[in-house]
């Protein structure tokens, strides 16, 4: 809806002749030798406008148009809807039932492909807030209100400005028009310009029009505030119509992103002013400061875009974590790239996808990684240019920054699943079948140790959770891991979590100090998020010294890989074991490898259960027991 400017005519109350005043609208608006669309939008009285433009024609509506063969030609289009008077004529649907079957936004939608046919949209939106009028309201580039300027219609006035006030629409596109029926009972013009604080761009005389035929001196009498109501929609900097002027293209960010920039520094001069801070607590003083700059910058604010979003996205920028936020509170999404200012990857059901989200510049992005880092007690600077840190909703993150990032800071968020998945859950996706799940749940009652293998992303975690589940409820478990990422539901479970040096350098407490410290705690199990140094050596002490049924996981493309990889772990402990000593500990500790992949496609699945059997000329012996071949869970020996 680029080109046509969108004027919506709505009600104080019923009965005030909205729909009359709309048509005569669009009759005058015709004479001046533009394009006209008149438009019914009034959910609750589908159909009025057609009976108070008295014409036999039969409008169209959405559905008669869906049904118009691609592409639509300007001719065709303005003898396809034309109306009462020539003047094109569209519904949203034959009556207010039909109507409650759509979408709102479908709705919409439909419009936009014809609207750039159009100079003007006159949209009759009736007296009544709902989803087609909100949807109608929030492209419009003026909004008149019907009413008679009656004490009681006042207040009724005054309360819809609130509620317009509310969904962000800028007061300075409303105005209101007198439907006078000489009463005495009345209030003046000037009175209620004053009581509603918006101009009045005149008077008509709905009730006799009601009693004529004709409409021709109701629409000449018209022509008196046609040009002030026609200036309300004037670009002030230009001085010229936006119908020669059309608002930026919204597809391209980069308008998007300098308006922003634009009400950003506005609002910030506002807040400084006022002494309010960027910090929690302060949302609602800086909305109120926002929805100002939306009322005295309107005309910078084009129709397509949807205030209360821009509102949220703003709000976001000073007080949260910019274009993040919206990231974070989408649950689909499990981890979310950030390569310098301008491009962010997310991954959604194991594929990645760039997202049309931006920073607006290098300092947001900063301002970002520092209320990121708040929390933490973390800090990045040119001399500790990389960073570990873990978000209050759980979630892991890294960042790297100049000079070692060459193209601006790099983040990465880590997020897990809300979702607590079951055995149950990981069949259903096809992750593995339910005779390895019987499987995997007596090997855990049995108290075998088993450790899970993968790449990133593969699922590890998740199928450590699941294993961790099928542990007896009178057991006591510890959890270690470097950031809390499992959740077990079992009564007696302890959680330990390692810590990061501080901004000293002093403090951190390891994986392997954790592993070691769990060893005084009289644990029945012990579960290791990811064993990824030396605290290898401790876990195989701890599985060989009366501490059977432990878990726990490791990167590795292949069982073979995890074996050799556990070795290697084992010799950072700086132990000076002989090789075939350590080999000695891990078959001695690890009954099970399990196995775990993400396929193309981005699906996770457990790609074999391998038992480790012993050593034969200081080579592991192994044995399938489950393999996925040729999208097929098979059983090999048991």
């Amino acid at each position: 809806m680029s080109q046509a400017k969108i004027i919506t005519i709505m009600g104080v109350k019923d009965g005030v002749g909205t729909s009359t005043f709309a048509y005569q609208l669009a009759l005058a608006l015709k004479k001046t030798g533009k394009n006209v669309l008149l438009l019914d939008g009034d959910a609750a009285h589908q159909g009025d406008l057609q009976l108070v433009s008295k014409t036999q024609i039969v409008w169209r509506n959405l559905d008669d148009l869906q049904k118009v063969p691609r592409p639509v030609t300007p001719s065709f289009l303005y003898g396809f809807l034309r109306g009462p008077e020539g003047i094109p004529s569209l519904q949203l649907a034959t009556d207010r039932f039909q109507l409650k079957s759509k979408n709102p936004k479908d709705c919409l939608k439909a419009l936009s492909e014809i609207v750039p046919f159009f100079d003007w949209v006159v949209a009759d939106t009736g007296s009544h807030w709902n989803p087609y009028s909100a949807q109608l309201l929030n492209k419009a580039d003026l909004l008149l209100f019907a009413l008679n300027p009656h004490v009681t219609l006042i207040k009724e006035a005054k309360r819809k400005l609130e509620e317009l006030t509310i969904s962000y629409f800028p007061l300075k596109k409303v105005g209101w028009l007198a439907l006078k029926w000489d009463f005495d009972s009345f209030l003046s013009i000037a009175s209620v310009e004053e009581l509603l604080k918006i101009s009045c761009f005149g008077t008509t005389a709905t009730e006799s029009l009601l009693k004529l035929q004709k409409a021709d001196w109701a629409v000449e009498g018209m022509q008196a505030f046609l040009p002030d109501l026609l200036y309300s929609v004037v670009d002030e900097k230009n001085n010229k119509s936006f119908l020669s002027n059309p608002s930026p293209n919204l597809n391209d960010r980069n308008e998007i992103k300098e308006l922003k920039i634009q009400l950003l520094k506005e609002i910030q001069e506002r807040m400084e002013s006022k002494g309010i801070k960027e910090e929690e607590g302060v949302r609602s003083k800086v909305s109120k400061i926002i929805l100002e700059v939306f009322n005295d910058k309107s005309d910078l604010i084009p129709s397509e875009i949807d205030r209360s979003y821009l509102l949220e996205e703003l709000l976001d920028e000073l007080l949260g974590l910019g274009p993040l936020e919206k990231l974070l509170g989408n649950e689909n999404s499990g981890e979310i790239l950030v390569n310098g200012t301008n491009t962010i990857y997310i991954e959604e059901k194991g594929q990645l996808q760039k997202t049309p989200f931006q920073f607006l510049s290098r300092d947001s992005l900063q301002k970002t990684i520092e209320r990121i880092l708040l929390p933490t007690g973390r800090r990045i600077d040119e001399s500790s240019p990389m960073v570990d840190a873990r978000l209050q909703c759980g979630s892991r993150i890294n960042m790297i920054i100049p000079p070692l990032a060459l193209d601006g800071p790099i983040i990465s968020i880590r997020r897990f699943s809300k979702k607590i998945f079951n055995p149950q859950d990981l069949v259903g996706l096809g992750s593995l079948s339910s005779e390895m799940v019987q499987f995997l749940e007596t090997s855990v009652a049995s108290k075998l140790n088993i450790l899970v293998a993968g790449g990133t992303g593969s699922g590890k975690t998740t199928l450590l959770n699941v294993l961790s589940s099928f542990i007896p409820e009178d057991q006591r478990i510890i959890t270690i891991e470097d950031a809390a990422e499992l959740s077990l539901n079992q009564p007696h479970v302890v959680r330990l979590e390692s810590r990061p040096p501080n901004i000293e350098g002093k403090g951190a407490v390891t994986i392997r100090d954790l592993v070691r410290n769990a060893l005084r705690m009289r644990p029945d199990r012990i579960v290791v998020g990811e064993c990824r140094g030396a605290e290898a050596l401790d876990m195989l002490q701890a599985m060989n010294t009366g501490h059977d049924g432990s878990l726990t996981t490791l990167h590795a493309n292949s069982p073979r890989d995890a074996l050799t990889r556990l070795e290697t772990l084992v010799m950072f402990a700086g132990m000076e074991l002989p090789s075939k000593a350590i080999r000695e500990q891990i078959v001695s500790a690890i009954d099970l490898i399990v196995q775990v992949a993400r396929l193309d496609g981005g699906c996770r699945k457990i790609v074999s259960i391998m038992k480790l059997e012993g050593m034969e000329q200081e080579t592991f012996t192994l044995q399938n027991l489950f393999v996925y071949e040729n999208g097929t869970f098979k059983k090999e020996a048991l």
